[in-house]
């Protein structure tokens, strides 16, 4: 190994200590938000099997103004749809 290519002691422990500490934060969060996700899950389940209504999951894994906007119109197109069907439905045929 050349001199530049030689790493203090300091510095190896130093990307040690991060690299467990990601490991470690990453654990945790996974199993914080699976315990949050399956709670919500379950409350979003019984309160749409009691209204008769459907879940629709959107996933997006990641922030751009244009996905944004998609997202958006996708929840407005739902709801917009769901009134006109309630309001068909709920009319005299």
């Amino acid at each position: 190994m050349s001199e530049k290519e030689h790493r203090s002691p300091s510095t190896v422990v130093t990307a040690a200590v991060t690299a467990v500490a990601v490991v470690v934060v990453g654990v945790v969060m996974y199993f914080v938000g699976e315990h949050s996700v399956k709670s919500t899950a379950t409350n979003t389940t019984a309160t749409a099997q009691t209204q008769g209504t459907k879940k629709v999951g959107i996933l997006q894994t990641m922030s751009h103004p244009a996905l944004d906007q998609i997202h958006q119109g996708v929840i407005d197109g739902l709801k917009k749809a769901a009134t006109s069907k309630a309001r068909t439905s709920k009319s005299p045929a």
